[in-house]
């Protein structure tokens, strides 16, 4: 009972927080990052603080071009397979999206549109501890059940854009095939540790070359895509493009071809 009595409480303190424009808690939605806001002193001398929306300057670019690729008809894996050739990181921190992730950026269509959404989610029914669904099998709450405050942060997207998008989800479009070829971008650089043979990229996962041979005996193992860039690019990121690395590599270049000769 006061398990419940506390769960009760709590939601009504939360709606009480979005009604007056303020976040109900969690993090920030992809294109956006949290503001804190101080309103106070407890009687303990702690500050109340808390929090809104803000657009996130590196963020919310790709968020907007992600709406206005998507209202024009892109398909979403054509755009996330762009964003990952073009080495714009996932909400997770991966470098590969999901698809799940597009999907969760367009139901907050009424977060982009600079409105504050609580009370959406409907309860997650446990057995023994492990999540096995939502309550009455349906992971929206009827939207009439939702509580929304409008324009409490600067929109990311139009309505017209949202529009667009609702449209084609009201329609159930899936997504269209895409047949793109996926870049492999550790083939023909990465060994194999027991043959010395290269290794190649191929349905998303590298194996040695040597493999492919009839007869091959390599007993070297294939190696996920998203893993071992994820692992070698990080390397990458911290130990050769950092800015002192480059400018010294920059000058390193601009003092071999010192010349009269354009062209180079």
């Amino acid at each position: 009972i006061h398990s419940q009595q506390s769960k009760v409480k709590g939601v009504a303190s939360m709606k009480q927080n979005v009604q007056q424009g303020f976040r109900a808690g969690g993090r920030a939605p992809y294109g956006y990052r949290l503001k804190e806001i101080e309103l106070g002193t407890h009687r303990d001398g702690q500050s109340i603080v808390k929090t809104k929306l803000e657009p996130d300057p590196e963020t919310s670019p790709i968020l907007r071009e992600y709406f206005e690729r998507r209202a024009k008809g892109e398909a979403r894996r054509a755009i996330l397979e762009d964003f990952y050739r073009r080495g714009i990181p996932s909400y997770s921190g991966r470098r590969r999206w999901a698809i799940s992730s597009a999907k969760a950026i367009e139901d907050n269509l009424e977060v982009y549109l600079g409105h504050t959404v609580f009370f959406r989610h409907n309860e997650k029914v446990k057995v023994q501890g492990k999540c096995e669904g939502y309550l009455h099998g349906k992971k929206w709450r009827p939207k009439e059940e939702w509580v929304v405050t409008e324009n409490t942060h600067e929109p990311l997207i139009s309505e017209e854009i949202a529009a667009k998008i609702r449209e084609v989800k009201a329609k159930g479009i899936r997504d269209t095939p895409y047949q793109a070829k996926r870049v492999y971008a550790l083939s023909g650089t990465m060994k194999c540790a027991q043959c010395g043979e290269n290794y190649t990229g191929d349905s998303g996962i590298y194996r040695c070359s040597a493999r492919k041979r009839v007869g091959a005996q390599c007993p070297n193992h294939d190696i996920a895509q998203g893993k071992v860039e994820d692992a070698v690019f990080s390397v990458v990121d911290q130990q050769i493009l950092n800015f002192k690395n480059i400018n010294a590599f920059i000058k390193r270049v601009k003092s071999r071809f010192k010349t009269d000769k354009s062209e180079i």
